[in-house]
């Protein structure tokens, strides 16, 4: 999983990417779902993005909830989860990419 660390390196101009949006207030949230993410990371591009630093990514996609999943495809999205999500969530998110 890679972590934001510059607006600049944002790039959701290739292949599908999983973007988790997130903040170190919703921390007891964010936590529950960081491994659940990171295991994903192992088989697609996943970008952890702290919307308290890079909140014009967010404005640009809409993000107006952490968490919130959003599955990118050459700067398109695909589907979005918002708030609380059970692992069935996230596999139905997933679900062919």
């Amino acid at each position: 999983m890679q972590f934001l660390t510059s607006e600049n390196d944002f790039s959701t101009n290739k292949k599908i990417v999983l973007c988790f949006y997130s903040s170190e207030l919703c921390h007891p949230i964010a936590s529950m779902l960081f491994s659940v993410v990171e295991q994903i990371s192992n088989h697609l591009d996943t970008l952890c993005i702290d919307i308290c630093y890079f909140d014009s990514i967010g404005k640009r996609f809409g993000i107006m909830e952490i968490p919130t999943l959003l599955l990118i495809d050459n700067g398109k999205e695909l589907k979005r989860i918002n708030g609380m999500m059970a692992k069935t969530d996230i596999d139905l998110l997933l679900q062919g990419h």
